[in-house]
């Protein structure tokens, strides 16, 4: 969208003044790209998703390609720098990207550390819109109790649970590191994770993400 680029004598980069970089980082900075169930809509979508936005249609392909790359490659050296809302949806592109190649069902822990600075205006769904991309849901039977979606309990009750299976089922205390340093204990038992939990907390310790590489 926009006007089209102007570009330098043999320069291959768009013009910094260009109006192409205030329509994408407006495109950027929308919502809808840290929305928690925004995530499923585009990692399990059968068909190549379309991005609407007004009257125009732009290429899912070309958003992913350009997000991907503008955060991994160049990004503080374009004008978007000068625009800090756009970097959620970047690094949602990044994941969207991650969830396409290395391709699903990943394990919780890993869905719940990566959409951390994911939004959603029910608490419980910081869970339950990552269901349908975890290995647990997709090896089980049953769905287990604690993933089955009820909006009628406690968050606190939710919170608990997941944390407890994944802790038992993968015999493994690595979602612990997603608890802050100061837990709220008047809210949450000193062991449980809150998923809703701002992004900027300190940590216990950072994951070592290579649970989908070769060797893993």
């Amino acid at each position: 969208p926009g006007s089209r680029p102007r570009r330098h004598p043999q320069a291959t980069t768009v013009h910094p003044e260009d109006l192409s970089w205030s329509i994408l980082g407006d495109i950027f900075s929308r919502p809808w790209f840290v929305r928690a169930w925004v995530i499923q809509e585009a990692a399990l979508s059968k068909v190549t998703p379309q991005m609407l936005c007004g009257t125009h249609k732009l290429s899912w392909e070309s958003i992913l390609a350009s997000g991907t790359w503008l955060l991994s490659i160049c990004y503080k050296l374009t004008p978007l720098i000068r625009r800090p809302t756009t970097v959620p949806a970047l690094r949602s592109l990044k994941l969207f990207s991650e969830l396409r190649q290395v391709g699903l069902p990943w394990d919780m822990t890993t869905l719940l550390n990566k959409t951390r600075r994911f939004r959603s205006s029910e608490p419980r769904d910081r869970v339950y819109s990552l269901i349908g991309l975890a290995k647990e849901a997709d090896e089980a039977f049953v769905l287990p109790t604690a993933f089955r979606a009820s909006y009628d309990r406690p968050v606190r009750d939710v919170f608990r649970d997941v944390t407890r299976y994944i802790i038992t089922s993968s015999k493994n205390l690595g979602i612990l590191t997603l608890i802050r340093c100061n837990p709220d204990w008047d809210r949450y038992p000193s062991w449980v994770v809150d998923f809703t939990g701002d992004v900027l907390w300190e940590r216990i310790s950072y994951f070592a993400w290579s649970a989908h590489t070769k060797g893993w």
